[in-house]
């Protein structure tokens, strides 16, 4: 199932820092959404969320010096699906969802 959605975009709700991301903090010796070490940026922050349909999305928020790094935790975001695994989805952050983007499912919801 999760292989016929690689090449759609759909609405994530983050729920936060990715397992991934979350192991390399705490081996690093930090928090998830603790402070980054200064003059240290990493290139990437990878989040997990879920479409309407309840899939499992991670995706990478690329890391820009100079730019204060945004929480999506709690957002509405587009992603694009790129992989498909039998657990998970991995995606391309697109954008924020529009205002008027409805949560009803999505189109691989067949149970």
């Amino acid at each position: 199932k999760n292989q016929a959605l690689i090449g759609s975009t759909l609405a994530v709700l983050v729920e936060g820092h990715s397992k991934k991301h979350a192991v390399a903090d705490r081996e690093a010796g930090s928090a998830p959404d603790a402070d980054l070490i200064p003059g240290v940026i990493p290139p990437m922050i990878q989040w997990t969320g879920r479409t309407p349909g309840h899939r499992i999305v991670n995706f990478d928020q690329p890391v820009r010096a100079g730019r204060d790094i945004e929480n999506f935790s709690g957002r509405i975001l587009i992603v694009t699906i790129e992989k498909a695994f039998p657990h998970s989805l991995w995606g391309r952050l697109e954008a924020a969802a529009p205002a008027s983007e409805t949560w009803k499912g999505d189109n691989c919801c067949a149970a």
